[in-house]
């Protein structure tokens, strides 16, 4: 279980760098930047430093705490970063799932002992462009390395664009004073923003609210970072008891120095890894494995781990109405359009990795169910057609794709985490709402499940 609990963390985690909350404010409603002097000049020291840094080394932690965990779980991993396209992240947690990277200018290697598996894909041109997401491979491989995200905060560090993007998002940005952080006097710094974080991309993880402990005197190193996760709650999810509202990450960053590694930044493939083109999913199929026929086990409201979801506010209100654009013909498909079918909607991104491994399985019931009146559309949140279509081609996928540009369905549906798929019933109403993905097994059955009661509901109405 402890890979699965690793996943979930991950994915819950990541919110904090790219997702779907509802906390949007318009940019035209945001108000200037409060800006502290004082922060502003710490922050703009750090950001030099770094920039002045051609290869760095350190020690970097992700510490997990909450509520019905007996002791905080630590992911550790030994991270080196070289200007422009290079990196080695090799995990010292192997027990808690974590992933092994890395980019020697060339090729770029993403892999997980535990799954004995690993993926390769060319390395970016720089981190900027990892860290933005641009191209589809990049895209794919982003996913998986934004599953650590000490490693993504390590690697924002020597992004050109650290100190612009954190200056354009922020709402404010606040000197705390000095401090001292794992036993090392430190400036403590508080960023808010009150942007919801799907305007986020990783590059720009600084930008949410977070506290930000640097280094004092003449090597201003980044020390720790800490997201308040309770920022990037809906109203719905914290009357639900969501998990991020019992939890705190912090990543920690010790013994920086100006080394290369010893071995060069390939990551060494072992004799049991096999390579695979999907390893996110071939993550999910062995999570899923683990579980059985259980739901995820994700730390509850109430202390200890919940096996089974609470039900969403949703269920069995009328689902709201919309009208959007299909991915290939830009045509229109409203809900009053599909009346009298049951319909399976499923809310994603194609930077989500938890959205990506589960989209073929529903794919894959909603077709066997096709004949009987049931209608399946992946609802993509926010994102341009091209960059969609470009993603879906390569995946080979053929099931149909509705574009939510400015996430107005996502949010009449009450949408603060993907995945988020909802079955409406043949009367209009939502009949279930699921998020998260628990793996493929578990969520056929589930699926067929609830699609056999609602076409059974559907004959007698």
């Amino acid at each position: 279980m402890l890979l699965t609990r690793s996943i979930i963390c991950a994915g819950i985690l990541l919110g904090v760098g790219n997702g779907l909350h509802a906390q949007d404010a318009p940019p035209e409603t945001r108000q200037p930047a409060r800006i502290q002097p004082e922060a502003k000049k710490a922050l703009e020291r750090m950001a030099a430093f770094y920039k002045k840094m051609d290869t760095a080394t350190v020690n970097a932690t992700m510490k997990i705490e909450a509520e019905g965990l007996p002791q905080a779980m630590r992911q550790e991993a030994m991270t080196a970063i070289q200007r422009p396209n290079k990196f080695l992240s090799i995990s010292q947690s192997p027990m808690m799932g974590g992933f092994d990277a890395s980019s020697d200018g060339e090729t770029m290697i993403i892999a997980m002992s535990m799954a004995d598996a690993y993926s390769e894909s060319k390395s970016p041109e720089d981190f900027d462009q990892l860290l933005s997401m641009d191209g589809v491979e990049l895209e794919s491989s982003m996913m998986l390395v934004s599953q650590d995200p000490s490693l993504m905060v390590a690697l924002s560090l020597f992004s050109d664009s650290l100190i612009e993007s954190l200056l354009s998002q922020v709402d404010s940005l606040e000197y705390v004073g000095e401090e001292t952080f794992n036993g090392i006097d430190t400036i403590r710094l508080l960023s808010k923003t009150a942007m919801g974080n799907a305007d986020f991309t990783p590059n720009e993880v600084f930008a949410s609210n977070a506290d930000i402990w640097i280094q004092k005197g003449d090597s201003p190193w980044l020390i720790g970072l800490r997201p308040d996760l309770t920022a990037f709650m809906s109203e719905e999810e914290a009357e639900m008891g969501s998990p991020m509202g019992n939890m705190t990450m912090t990543i920690e960053f010790a013994k920086w120095a100006n080394d290369a590694p010893e071995n060069g930044f390939k990551l060494p493939i072992k004799e049991t890894w096999r390579q695979v083109d999907d390893l996110m999913q071939t993550i999910m199929e062995m999570s899923a494995a683990q579980m059985g026929d259980l739901e995820m086990d994700v730390p509850g409201a109430e202390g200890g781990f919940a096996e089974t979801e609470p039900t969403h506010p949703t269920v069995g209100m009328d689902a709201p109405a919309f009208t959007l654009k299909t991915l290939r013909e830009g045509k229109d498909v409203s809900l009053e359009s599909m009346k009298g079918k049951v319909v399976v909607l499923d809310f994603w991104a194609t930077w989500c990795a938890p959205c990506v491994a589960g989209l073929p399985t529903v794919d894959k019931v909603t077709t066997e169910f096709k004949d009987k009146g049931v209608l399946f559309y992946a609802v993509d949140l926010q994102e341009g057609a091209e960059k969609v279509r470009a993603f879906v081609d390569k995946k080979g996928w053929t099931f149909p794709v509705l574009m939510d540009l400015k996430g107005e369905s996502a949010r009449a549906y009450r949408v603060s985490g993907i995945p988020h798929s909802v079955i409406i019933g043949a009367d209009g109403k939502i009949r279930n709402v699921h998020i998260g993905f628990g793996g493929a097994k578990a969520l056929e059955a589930q699926l067929r499940e609830e699609l056999t009661s609602a076409v059974e509901a559907a004959k007698g109405e």
